[in-house]
């Protein structure tokens, strides 16, 4: 019997050092540990903006995240930025808690990281070159071997592509590159067409005005904006919904909407 219980003790002891590497590895923890968020981001104007002198986060997203952090009386700090197409790795390292920049959803997405509930929806248009009057009765005529579409690698630019455009060609950018980017082949001749939110297009016709325009007839799709977590960390996702659900339902979300109205933004429906 002695000998039976001096294997238990054994057994827990050595299963100690397991049970804390795994717990530093969980985001969870780490923010109760250290009452902070550590966001991820990529910087896309109007939502995420960091300005390069001083290094200040303004924006959309970072303003709603915020009150999220105060909602849960957290710090939200704005440290390490990543991109669209390597969000999930950088998740999984640990480089950040939370991908604060928001996400639109789709299967690949949902498969490698879990998404925190939307708390903002916006339409996805296509975006063409200034003059260019081809397809704006109907964008279907982009499928087609003549045409080419512009998407960044793992990013839903790129699956809007393949899924709504199968016979186009394709240009795919690094899976870092930034929305301008996109813009960029398409004011440069590159390509014919790709896809932006009218948040991102309205902030780039600003600065380069008279190069590319949206066709705005119809949205090519509508995408809530999520956040991400880990794959598994569901007691986080469970922490961020319900400080969303409570955003959502006090009008604060509607507030701070009202103070971008070029994002073209809406929130999500009240649950009463």
């Amino acid at each position: 019997m002695r000998a039976f219980f001096i294997a238990v003790f054994l057994l827990s002891f050595l299963s100690l050092p397991v049970w804390a590497a795994d717990n530093e590895h969980r985001a969870y923890d780490r923010i109760m540990q250290s009452n902070e968020i550590k966001c991820g981001y990529a910087v896309w104007p109007p939502f995420v903006e960091k300005d390069p002198n001083t290094g200040e986060m303004s924006g959309i997203l970072v303003d709603i995240v915020g009150e999220i952090g105060k909602s849960l009386d957290l710090k939200i700090n704005w440290a390490y930025e990543t991109g669209y197409g390597t969000y999930t790795e950088d998740l999984n390292t640990n480089r950040m808690d939370v991908m604060c920049a928001t996400l639109w959803a789709d299967a690949g997405r949902i498969r490698n990281s879990l998404l925190i509930d939307p708390f903002l929806y916006s339409g996805v248009y296509l975006v063409v070159k200034d003059g260019d009057d081809r397809f704006n009765d109907d964008f279907s005529k982009l499928n087609s071997e003549e045409y080419t579409i512009a998407g960044i690698e793992g990013d839903i630019t790129q699956t809007l592509a393949n899924r709504l455009f199968p016979k186009a060609k394709k240009i795919t950018l690094t899976n870092i590159s930034q929305a301008s980017e996109l813009a960029e082949n398409v004011k440069t001749g590159k390509a014919d067409a790709t896809f932006s939110d009218l948040g991102f297009f309205n902030d780039y016709n600003l600065k380069n005005p008279n190069t590319v325009k949206v066709l705005t007839n119809n949205p090519a799709w509508i995408f809530g904006e999520r956040m991400a977590v880990k794959n598994g960390e569901t007691k986080l996702k469970y922490l961020l919904d319900t400080a969303i659900s409570e955003l959502v339902n006090s009008g604060k979300i509607d507030e701070i909407i009202k103070k971008y109205p070029d994002t073209s933004t809406m929130p999500p429906k009240k649950s009463y």
